[in-house]
């Protein structure tokens, strides 16, 4: 597939003002009483599953960067009676290929413009004036479905010369069973965090750039006709890297600026994966809760699953 192929693809795929030119939620106006209600129905042990990466705070693993934390109040030093409160300050930038964390709409430019048509420049320097995680101060949730790619192809992991298409994600679908419906959450398992464990964390970067497994830009349009309320994956969507010059990220590019799709990436998916394969299902609650920060273009996430 070449860049004027993508092109062709994103103009297809646009939900811009499909729910009004000041829409800042995209496809989550998909999220109904009904897809929620979905959600609960799935449940059937209360089983409760973190999809979040480890939020390292010290220099550790090669490859994994920590966040900036520091104790501004501590035990040490204070008297051992009476009452005193310990803080700390965290810094964290929270998009890269390390940390779990939710992409708001306002991420992702391509030819100037973001999802729904609205400018650049609204994106500036003291934050986005659209399309912010600010907008979802209501989160998300409703039902989500697991596709485990990994077992799919009978392979311990997703390499990234090797990405996933559009048949492989319709026939994992199919032997899950379930239909997706509007409103729905999808993950999708690669096994990144087994392929980290098996080739070590420098399998992911060559020539010094990020090496990740990812989707094929083919399963732009069916991800298009599910009307999903998030897309979610344990590495970063998009396979890279690669030859397109013009959209280096064509799913990010894809569900971000052109369907309004919001992107859950680098989830811990294993323990998931584990849970669904023990307990015979793939569907359960899903929640994603990001911060409210007004003019952000993320959020680190803690996901949840209940099954």
């Amino acid at each position: 597939m070449d860049d004027q192929e993508l092109q062709a693809i994103f103009k297809r795929i646009s939900n811009w003002e499909r729910w009004g030119k000041d829409d800042e939620l995209g496809t989550l106006n998909c999220i109904t009483q009904t897809s929620v209600t979905r959600g609960f129905r799935a449940v059937r042990s209360g089983t409760r599953v973190s999809c979040a990466l480890p939020i390292l705070t010290t220099a550790g693993e090669a490859g994994r960067e920590a966040i900036h934390h520091s104790m501004l109040r501590c035990g040490h030093g204070v008297a051992d009676t009476g009452s005193v409160a310990t803080t700390d300050t965290m810094c964290i930038a929270c998009h890269g290929p390390m940390f779990t964390h939710l992409d708001a709409l306002c991420h992702m430019l391509h030819d100037g413009r973001m999802y729904n048509g609205r400018d650049r420049l609204d994106v500036a320097p003291d934050g986005a004036r659209a399309n912010h995680i600010g907008a979802l101060t209501r989160g998300i949730s409703g039902r989500g479905i697991l596709l485990d790619i990994c077992r799919l192809r009978d392979q311990p992991y997703v390499d990234h010369d090797t990405p996933v298409c559009r048949a492989e994600l319709e026939e994992a679908l199919e032997r899950t069973g379930e239909t997706i419906e509007p409103g729905d959450c999808l993950l999708i398992r690669l096994g990144r965090e087994v392929r980290r464990r098996m080739l070590g964390p420098e399998c992911e970067m060559r020539d010094g750039k990020t090496c990740l497994a990812g989707l094929h830009p083919d399963t732009l349009q069916w991800l298009h006709g599910l009307d999903l309320a998030l897309l979610g994956s344990d590495a970063a969507h998009d396979a890279i890297p690669n030859n397109y010059r013009t959209a280096h990220v064509p799913i990010h590019v894809g569900c971000l600026v052109y369907m309004g799709l919001h992107l859950l990436d680098n989830a811990n998916l294993d323990p998931l994966a584990e849970h669904c394969a023990s307990a015979g299902q793939c569907s359960f609650f899903f929640a994603v809760m990001p911060l409210a920060v007004p003019g952000a273009t993320g959020s680190m996430v803690n996901p949840l699953a209940i099954m």
